[in-house]
């Protein structure tokens, strides 16, 4: 689709709610009127009190026209957020016409929908001002309003808990025994880069070392730990217990009360590796089957089965204290409404604490994009998601984190779901960035974050391992960016 943008430089929302409206369509930027086809013309004008959106959408030969209108403002973020407001809610009324059936989330783009919900509350609106502002101002489905209040409400509780100088730390491990099919993150099958793996370690160690000396200088508290990926039991055991054990060393744990290990596939899991995650402090484990269809998971490149992961909770459950996580995806191709329903009656049987329910997202850096192997309508996937969230709820789960992405299928979002008092507080503290988190590893983003003035910083490492290993030198200039910015805000 055609998109002209006059007055204004913001691309990257426009394409957003290009996607939310028309999630088919890839965005063409063009320079120059008049245009053919279909396309949308977004335009910018201000006047000293108002900032107004106007958009004009053509699709197969018709047109729809409609302005909208904002405060402006002298602030710059605040005329920014306002300016894209108008802009989106242009886009999105003007679209609507074409729409079959209207986007769950309507005009929202962002990835985080609960946040607008707990600024809201923050601001003093009652439950029945937050839902009528997500009902008219964002054209926002009952359902998802309702879900995105009581995700708010869960943040705001354990936001509640937090000290000043609370921080997370999450170290990735960007290799696994074989790449999802449908996984976009920066990750290597561990037996094609094996040699990368000891110098990953290497580095990783030198920079555990280098962020935990900052943080002990600068009085930082470790809340929480996540180590994830990839996936970090692809290591083996005696390379884990180092990891884990580097952890211990160099950060100081003693106000921890969460440390979670993703085992993520039973196929890289054993006795002595549960052994290694159990002894070395950790209170929370991750078993994701994705689905419990043998078919699917041979499809989606997966080298276990579901009696895998039946197997595995087992052990665990036998074996250790450790609350366990399960993740779910909706919409893996292969997969139909029954065939998820089963999924998600048979992970209830196991009981764990928490339950990820994700709606699949179509990534570039996903084989699944260039096989595109069919999958589920996005109504089908909606009737999947649906039906998870009824069937777990009736179980004693609440929703307590909630998040969005790209080419999500029919525009839905991930959800995390808890049994009282069992929240995942990382998921909680890296989506709602509440307070700081430390990245270690390839591809990390450490999001450096003032509690008193809501200032946000981030450090990126380098994203491939390759690159990582090289440059020593890098993470120690991090960690003096991490005491540069406590001594400036803190």
């Amino acid at each position: 689709m055609k998109l002209y943008l006059d007055g204004h430089p913001f691309r990257y929302a426009m394409e957003q709610m290009m996607l939310t409206v028309f999630p088919s369509e890839r965005p063409e930027f063009v320079d120059e009127l008049p245009l053919d086809g279909d396309f949308a013309i977004l335009t910018l004008k201000e006047t000293p009190k108002s900032l107004f959106g106007i958009a004009t959408v053509c699709r197969n030969g018709k047109r729809e026209t409609v302005t909208t209108r904002m405060k402006n403002s002298e602030e710059e973020l605040l005329y920014k957020r306002n300016a894209q407001q108008a802009l989106k809610l242009a886009f999105y009324r003007a679209s609507r016409p074409f729409l079959k059936t209207p986007p769950p989330w309507g005009a929202m783009t962002g990835i985080r929908p609960a946040k607008l919900a707990a600024r809201l509350y923050a601001e003093g609106h009652d439950d029945r001002a937050v839902d009528r502002i997500l009902k008219d101002s964002y054209h926002v489905v009952a359902r998802r309003r309702a879900l995105a209040c009581e995700v708010a409400k869960a943040g705001m509780r354990i936001k509640a808990g937090n000290r000043t100088m609370d921080a997370s730390v999450y170290v990735g491990i960007p290799f696994c025994v074989s790449r999802c099919k449908y996984c976009s993150f920066v990750s290597h099958s561990i037996g094609q880069a094996e040699h990368l793996v000891e110098p990953y370690l290497t580095a990783l160690f030198l920079e555990m070392e280098a962020t935990g000396k900052a943080a002990k200088e600068l009085g930082i508290t470790v809340k929480t730990v996540y180590v994830g990926g990839g996936t970090p039991t692809a290591l083996s055991a005696e390379q884990l217990d180092r990891v884990l054990g580097g952890i211990r060393k160099h950060f100081d744990l003693s106000d921890c009360v969460e440390f979670t290990v993703e085992a993520g596939r039973p196929d890289t899991m054993d006795a002595e590796k549960l052994s290694v995650i159990a002894k070395n402090g950790a209170t929370r484990i991750s078993v994701n089957p994705q689905t419990m269809n043998d078919d699917v998971l041979r499809l989606i490149g997966r080298n276990h089965t579901a009696q895998d992961v039946v197997d595995m909770v087992h052990t665990v459950r036998e074996t250790t204290n450790l609350a366990i996580n399960m993740d779910l995806i909706a919409g893996l191709p292969g997969d139909s409404f029954p065939s998820f329903q089963n999924t998600v009656r048979q992970t209830l049987a196991l009981d764990p604490e928490n339950i990820t329910v994700h709606t699949l997202a179509l990534k570039k850096a996903a084989s699944l994009w260039a096989e595109r192997l069919p999958s589920p309508s996005g109504e089908e996937v909606q009737k999947m998601v649906d039906f998870a969230a009824k069937a777990v709820q009736s179980r004693d789960f609440r929703p307590y984190y909630l998040y969005r992405q790209k080419y999500m299928s029919g525009n839905l979002e991930n959800v995390g779901y808890a049994k009282p008092g069992q929240e995942g507080l990382y998921n909680v503290f890296i989506m709602e960035e509440i307070h700081t988190i430390l990245s270690l590893g390839a591809g990390g983003v450490s999001k450096l974050v003032s509690p008193e003035t809501g200032k946000l910083t981030r450090i990126f490492n380098l994203k491939y391992p390759y690159e990582y290993n090289g440059d020593h030198d890098r993470l120690i200039r991090n960690a003096d960016e991490i005491r540069a910015f406590y001594r400036e805000n803190f």
